[in-house]
């Protein structure tokens, strides 16, 4: 039997298409091979939309690793049949989907998109919003059943969702078992696909499949929400049991598994009215970068591509082969990469200028802006004319027989009606995935960051770019300024007493820089008391594709002088002590530890939890907390049930110091914290648009972008009047004369 050969979908003009494919599983038994059919389907149009042309389910699973064993379906067309490859996973979904007496008809990305073919894939990407959304329902593959998943099936259906005697399963330790199989259906690899996000936010219904058990999404829904409130309580039941290894933290961090994430994300993207349609997508593509860095994707490009019909500013065009709307796959904005064909001239990283960064008119700053001024008009001069435009044709409103002048009127009217359907500041994005990855990063930058209403850089400082881009054998490594996955706080890692089954665990602390909702951004900080940073005059990119510059508006303010070893799990050692100026009085056992303020503030960013400013009884905590542990801070023997005080403080202060080093700067002797990566010697800069210190290496002629850093007393706006106020490179070494200096930061 010869393999299956994807015939070309239909189009009616270049670099679009008019049709999608169907794949239908024909009935049958549970032993017999799958044998399938593959149909072409008009897209739909104003007079006919999906669900009128085919009744169809919309398939949502994990492709798995490159390793997995394939599997093959029959394709049947007439009376020949062909053989196409699919993973195994895709197989046993397929499988357990068909029905025994009737035909399936589903779309499943993997067989309806033409694989191979990258160009039909980047086209197919703008088509997921409307595949989706006309979907009867969205079957859900959590895979075959494992680790107790039918028991955690039948536990949410009789026990969890009702609610007359949810209290008595949750103060019964006799269902921790139960609850360990429910922990573990929701770590089950599906829910930290990205492109799941997109699939369940735009179902009109959704149905969840493990094995040959079903579970109407809504009743998942509801476990969940309710196992997230009851955790703390439950992981009692662990922390006694000899079986689970006495573990108090179980759970792991279960605000941070994907089911829990996924479900609080799916009642917020949208607001729909009374029937369920979409009225208002709430997000920008630059927040939901921001928040969905935990939902991976197999391509690098999909960490962008996989959101983009989430977003309210990710716009539709009505496209003229269907007059329907659909994700545009050509949108650029006037920054946009692939456009770029010469540009800035390259700024004398060896110039430098004092201070007048963003207070102040002096002489250097007119000088820089001038500069910057000549740079901008040269940039713009080169680039072609990229308004968008919006196509006047509309294949039904404009008849063969009307005169020229009704013609036109026509024509303004759809011309009218497309632009006041567009979103504010929407822009157009370029789906492309023969391009390299880091030019998908630099078209992400450019196309959100001007245009967000926060209009700053703090996305350089956020973890949301994938650590593994080998499946593209780039050529252009990513650069320092594009954060990865690998700073991220949190990982899954494998329960030690319950085989099979993990948990999300800290590795990192959180990152200061605030986060961005709905284009407000929540920031704990305002290090340069400027929070927007202006494309072509504070920052820009290089001007070719393959240019790894980003240049930025800054300052030194100082360097990193004495420097200790990073925290381990959240706790602080002694040499830590030391370096804050601890002291004690009293012998053991009766020592009494006195802590500076400086020491309290930078131990929690000088934040409690939410970002208001530390209160008082913090300093008491940590003199508690000493003493408790005798060494240092031990924030296991801290953290006991009947100290809640305790427990929140040793909480917001493993989120600010787990895994960073603490310093004093060489200068000013400020107290700091500084990423594990951060060196004696290192500069610690300031730069407009960015909300906090950052830690940058000088190697040759560029920087290198080491991370983010707490510097006391400089996070809201001190680091500038320092800046103002230093003396002229007097008594200063010569690594110190840059000290204070505005200048445009090469990073690479």
């Amino acid at each position: 039997m010869s393999f299956y050969r994807y015939q070309k979908l239909a189009s009616n003009k270049p670099g679009t298409i008019s049709q999608f494919r169907i794949l239908t599983v024909l009935r049958g038994t549970v032993d017999e091979d799958l044998q399938c059919t593959l149909t072409h389907h008009d897209l739909p149009s104003r007079t006919k939309s999906l669900k009128d042309s085919i009744e169809y389910e919309a398939l949502s699973w994990t492709w798995g690793s490159i390793e997995d064993s394939p599997g093959s379906i029959r394709i049947v067309n007439g009376d020949k049949e062909r053989t196409l490859a699919i993973k195994s996973n895709l197989l046993q979904a397929l499988k357990r989907l068909r029905g025994p007496s009737k035909d399936r008809a589903l779309w499943v990305d993997f067989v309806c998109i033409d694989q191979s073919n990258t160009e039909e894939r980047s086209l197919q990407v703008k088509l997921m919003n409307a595949i989706y959304s006309n979907a009867t329902n969205v079957c859900i593959w959590l895979g075959e059943h494992e680790h107790d998943s039918r028991r955690a099936i039948t536990f949410i259906k009789n026990e969890v969702c009702n609610l007359r005697h949810f209290e008595r399963i949750t103060d019964d330790e006799n269902t921790k078992d139960d609850w360990k199989a429910l922990a573990a259906l929701m770590d089950r690899d599906w829910f930290g696909r990205r492109w799941v996000v997109q699939e369940l936010a735009l179902a009109r219904g959704a149905t969840v499949y493990c094995g040959d058990d079903t579970l109407e999404w809504t009743k998942f829904e509801t476990a969940v929400t309710l196992f997230v409130r009851e955790a703390p309580r439950l992981a009692g039941f662990y922390k006694g049991s000899k079986q689970f290894g006495f573990d108090h933290d179980f759970f792991g961090e279960v605000e941070q598994m994907g089911a829990t994430r996924l479900v609080r994300l799916r009642g917020s993207l949208f607001r729909c009215d009374e029937k369920g349609h979409i009225t208002q997508y709430r997000y920008l593509l630059f927040d939901l970068v921001s928040h969905l860095w935990s939902f991976t994707a197999k391509e690098p490009h999909d960490t962008i591509y996989a959101i983009l019909s989430l977003a309210r500013d990710t716009r539709f065009k009505l496209d003229p082969a269907t007059d329907i709307p659909s994700e545009s796959s050509s949108i650029q904005s006037k920054h946009t990469v692939p456009v770029l064909k010469s540009g800035l001239p390259t700024p004398s990283t060896g110039v430098n200028e004092r201070p007048g960064d963003c207070l102040s008119e002096t002489k250097s700053k007119r000088k820089r802006n001038a500069r910057a001024k000549k740079a901008r008009s040269v940039h713009e001069a080169t680039q072609p004319d990229m308004t968008p435009t919006v196509e006047p044709e509309s294949t039904l409103a404009i008849q063969p027989d009307m005169t020229a002048a009704k013609l036109n009127l026509v024509k303004v009217a759809i011309d009218k009606f497309k632009r006041s359907t567009l979103p504010e500041n929407s822009q157009l994005f370029d789906v492309n995935y023969d391009q390299d990855f880091f030019l998908v990063c630099k078209q992400f930058l450019l196309s959100t960051v001007p245009n967000h209403q926060t209009n700053n850089l703090d996305i350089l400082l956020r973890p949301w770019a994938p650590q593994d881009t080998s499946t593209l054998q780039d050529k252009i490594p990513l650069p320092s300024w594009i954060p990865t996955l690998d700073k991220a706080a949190f990982v899954q890692m494998l329960a030690l007493h319950a085989p099979g089954q993990y948990k999300r665990a800290r590795i990192q602390a959180d990152p200061l820089v605030g986060q961005t909702t709905n284009g407000t951004q929540t920031s704990y900080y305002n290090a340069s008391r400027c929070s927007r940073a202006k494309l072509d005059k504070d920052w820009w990119l290089g001007a070719k594709p393959d240019d790894r510059s980003l240049f930025v508006n800054g300052f030194v303010l100082d360097t990193i002088g004495h420097i200790e070893a990073a925290s381990q799990a959240g706790n602080i050692s002694v040499e830590w002590f030391k370096l804050g100026g601890v002291s004690t009085t009293g012998r053991f056992p009766d020592v009494f530890y006195h802590f500076p303020d400086e020491f309290c503030r930078t131990l929690v960013a000088d934040r409690v939890l939410g970002g208001e400013n530390v209160l008082q009884y913090y300093k008491t905590a940590f003199e508690d907390a000493a003493k408790l542990s005798a060494e240092g801070i031990y924030v296991e023997k801290v953290k006991q049930p009947g100290h809640p005080i305790l427990v929140e403080v040793m909480t917001r202060m493993e989120a600010v110091v787990w895994n960073r080093k603490l310093f004093r700067s060489r200068r000013r002797k400020n107290l700091g914290l500084a990423p594990k990566s951060a060196e004696k010697g290192d500069y610690i800069c300031i730069f407009k648009g960015i909300s906090v210190p950052v830690v940058l290496r000088k190697e040759a002629n560029h920087y290198i972008l080491i991370g983010e850093c707490y510097l006391n007393a400089m996070m809201d706006g001190g680091a500038v009047d320092v800046q103002e106020n230093m003396e002229d490179g007097t008594a200063m070494s010569e690594e110190e004369k840059e000290l204070g200096l505005s200048h445009m930061f090469e990073l690479w």
